[in-house]
């Protein structure tokens, strides 16, 4: 329908619900289909290795690849076999628990949904101190239809969840090899699909064996220790999860960037609506009765309830309420027919009628939604013509090292539909998601420096430019640009390259060391962009043979070319050459591009040696203030108490935010104690970027300092972090950053 329904010059991008999240999918199932069985993720530019996750996605990618089918054909099959699999799973265990109101139970597990839609209707007032949500209206997780019809792994996890509590069922009864096989394969499917609901499931299994002991039924100990194995099988699969989320750096910086907290509590009761309260009668009727077939839907919610507002260390409060709605709609079909038992026929069919009605609104307005999609009410369920062209022409063309900067509409696209990396394109698997937007908008503007661009696509390993309506919006012209060249230009959209030498690119980023010879002659080179390209590659491979790659280096520090001299004498720097000491400190007092003077002081704070002073203290009053900052960070450095009268002269006339952050934390380094308070002044008001380079500052100087001056002015570091923790998120991972580090100075020198 959506298809049929697409708008002239359009085409249907293939999800009517939380489509952000379900191109990413899309993205993932790709990887699968060209055959990788580890997930690497494609929405942000750090380097990483693959991991194995998201491998329900990945299974049916490469199912996509032996089937040849479109991915997004592939993306429905499992959604739709997804369907399939909870509504067969949900009907097996009504028929073992609730026997005599199976179909009662089924529908309400499968159509049952809240009350949200009225406080939506009501403009979400607050109540009892928090803003009413309509989560049914937003959270697939919350109901059966809503996962069938929004998210494929959601249903799939559901009837997994099923499958293992009737397994465990099974084994409970008559402990034997088929169903502890077989449950296990179950868990252990689970937990490559949500591994957060295993000890869930653990917890929920151990408080229905608390009530049937309560209840007077003792297991034996051949029993329980049958139902122990399938739980005991997940273990390996569930410490690798651990041992990267807390192990592998980007995955850790990854996960901390989630928002799965806890809903309101008044929004999930008012969100469950009235099969909640239909459940909580059916729960007290389940007790009153000991109804040991009903035991282990009595324990659920409670437990998932009372889990879901406790503290956990990933932060997936929310990713708690998986397959919530099947014990609640079970239970609830107990409630609705003990509020009709006593009535006659006729007249309780009514009743149950307008009572499952009731339950089942918010899933009618669910399918409402889906439907207004189609009618192409929202633009983000379609993709312009122009747009699905180029990425369409990219999908065939760009290599796999290639990195493509965009807008973070197109960023989101464009790993699914093309299968490139992006620099950003997704809230939540981009890391330092708006970091990232803001540094975006700063470099491509009008008017700024070439080597300015130049510099920020090089370090990012940025190779395209997607450039479309929305990236024109930024006033950047790329068709104006000598280092862009244009590769396909249709309609509205356009996709250049960065020129630059791909094989350098790719050397250097999987550490080629014995490519180091063979770059090194492409310094020669009549290219501007591989002579950039090389000088900085070789900051990383020459490092084996630092004397011989600094040499080769040297020349190119009076290159004619900016961009190439800021790159080599970031590498001499890198390589710690001596005898560019004099060279880099030529290009910091007399070079005329700043970026170039700015990356020669970076260069010169990697030496211990007293020559760099000479050059630095002169240069103290560079009319750039990011050269003056990294002037003073090579002064603070490699200088000595001799230096203060100087640095505190500077101070008392210095306006610019950053070289004032450098001047208070080089003058508290070398011995003035009231400069840093100072220092943490800065933080109250600033900004992202300000918060940054105070951040900055204080990681460089308390990793210098000695333990004394620490203990002695360092007391208030702390509450000054935790303040501005609290208005950003990205600036408190970084204020981490620098308590970790005073934390672990302060034991180093005390050890």
């Amino acid at each position: 329908m959506h298809h049929l329904w697409t708008p002239p010059g359009h085409h249907f991008a293939g999800f009517f619900f939380i489509a952000d999240d379900a191109t990413t999918y899309l993205a993932k199932m790709r990887q699968g289909a060209d055959g990788s069985w580890l997930w690497n993720d494609p929405y942000t530019s750090e380097p990483h290795g693959g991991v194995f996750l998201f491998s329900f996605y990945l299974v049916f990618g490469h199912l996509a690849a032996l089937l040849h089918l479109p991915l997004i054909a592939t993306y429905h099959l499992a959604r739709i076999s997804g369907a399939v699999a909870v509504v067969i799973a949900a009907d097996q265990l009504c028929r073992r628990v609730l026997p005599e109101d199976r179909r009662l139970g089924l529908v309400l597990v499968i159509l049952g949904s809240g009350a949200g839609f009225l406080a939506q209707a009501l403009g979400n007032p607050a109540l009892l101190g928090s803003r009413v949500e309509a989560l049914d209206l937003h959270l697939p997780e919350i109901s059966g239809w809503y996962s069938i019809l929004a998210i494929p792994h959601f249903a799939w996890a559901t009837a997994l969840i099923i499958a293992a509590l009737l397994g465990l069922l099974r084994i409970a009864e008559t402990p034997a090899w088929r169903p502890v096989a077989l449950t296990s394969a179950a868990l252990i499917a689970l937990t490559a699909i949500h591994p957060q609901m295993i000890p869930v499931l653990g917890v929920i299994w151990i408080a229905y064996q608390g009530v049937l002991v309560i209840w007077g039924d003792r297991p034996s100990i051949r029993s329980l220790a049958a139902q122990a194995v399938p739980f005991l099988a997940t273990l390996p699969l569930l410490a690798y999860n651990a041992w990267i989320l807390f192990r592998d750096p980007t995955i850790a910086e990854w996960a901390r960037q989630w928002r799965h907290q806890a809903p309101g509590p008044v929004s999930l009761a008012v969100s469950l609506g009235l099969p909640l309260l239909a459940a909580i009668l059916g729960m007290v009727i389940a007790w009153r009765r000991r109804d040991r077939g009903l035991a282990l839907m009595l324990v659920w919610p409670p437990l998932v309830i009372a889990l879901l507002y406790l503290p956990n260390l990933a932060n997936i409060q929310r990713r708690l309420l998986d397959a919530l709605y099947v014990p609640v709609g079970i239970l609830a079909a107990v409630g609705i027919r003990a509020l009709t038992s006593r009535l006659r026929r006729p007249r309780a069919r009514r009743i149950e009628a307008v009572l499952v009605t009731a339950c089942c609104i918010s899933s009618a307005l669910v399918l409402a939604i889906a439907l207004r999609f189609a009618s192409g009410a929202f633009a983000e369920a379609y993709i312009g013509g122009d747009a699905w062209q180029a990425m369409q022409w990219l999908s065939a063309h760009h290599q796999q090292s290639d990195e493509v900067l965009s807008s973070p509409g197109a960023g989101q696209l464009l790993p699914a539909w093309a299968g490139t990396h992006v620099y950003v394109g997704h809230y939540s698997e981009t890391l330092d998601y708006f970091r990232k937007i803001r540094n975006v908008q700063e470099v491509l503007k009008p008017g700024e420096p070439e080597s300015t661009v130049r510099a920020f696509l090089h370090d990012n390993g940025i190779t395209l430019l997607y450039w479309g309506p929305d990236e024109a919006l930024t006033g950047f012209d790329p068709m104006a640009q000598s280092y862009l060249r244009a590769i396909l230009r249709d309609g509205a959209v356009s996709i250049d390259t960065a020129i630059q030498a791909p094989a350098i690119v790719e050397a250097q980023k999987s550490r080629a060391y014995h490519a180091a010879p063979v770059i090194a002659d492409l310094l020669s080179s009549s290219d501007d962009a591989i002579r950039s390209s090389a000088a900085d590659c070789l900051g990383y491979l020459g490092i084996k043979a630092p004397s011989r790659y600094g040499e080769a280096l040297l020349p190119s520090l009076a290159d004619r070319e900016a961009f190439v001299r800021s790159c080599a004498a970031e590498s001499l720097g890198a390589l710690r050459y001596e005898p560019a000491i004099s060279g880099l400190g030529r290009l910091l007092m007399s070079d005329a591009d700043e970026l170039v003077r700015t990356c020669a002081a970076e260069a010169l704070a990697a030496f211990d040696d007293s020559r760099v002073l000479s050059f630095a203290q002169p240069a103290i009053d560079d009319p750039d203030p990011t050269v003056r900052a990294n002037v003073v960070r090579v002064i603070a450095l490699r200088g000595d108490g001799t230096a203060l009268p100087m640095l505190t002269e500077r101070l008392n006339k210095e306006t610019a935010f950053q070289p004032r952050a450098a001047l208070l934390g080089a003058v508290w380094l070398l011995g003035s104690g009231d400069a840093l308070p100072r220092l943490l002044e800065l933080l109250e008001g600033a900004d992202l970027m300000q918060s940054t380079i105070v951040l900055n500052v204080l990681l460089d100087v308390i990793s210098e300092a000695g333990r004394s001056s620490i203990v002695r002015d360092a007391a208030a570091v702390p509450d000054a972090l935790a303040r501005s923790k609290q208005r950003d998120e990205v600036v408190g991972r970084h204020a981490d950053s620098v308590l970790n580090e005073m934390a672990k100075r302060l034991g180093a020198t005390s050890n």
